[in-house]
């Protein structure tokens, strides 16, 4: 399994707490390297990620990202 998979496969269970589904989970990618990978689209409402390596990550258009980290990407 690939991190990208392992991203997409978190950031569903993730959704799925989101939205109050069965089998939801939240999405702890803090202090993990996610460089180079691809969140466009993903809701990180609740998500951890504290301390994540996000260089050259793909984060278009997401939800729940807390103020402040949306202000540092514009910098």
């Amino acid at each position: 399994m690939t991190l990208q998979d392992e991203l997409d496969d978190g950031l569903d269970k993730h959704e799925n707490l989101v939205n109050g589904r069965r089998d939801g989970e939240r999405a702890e990618f803090g202090m993990h390297d996610l460089s180079g990978s691809s969140l466009i689209d993903a809701d990180f409402t609740d998500a951890d990620l504290r301390g994540a390596n996000l260089n050259d990550t793909d984060i278009r258009g997401p939800k729940g990202l807390p103020r402040k980290f949306e202000e540092d990407e514009e910098d």
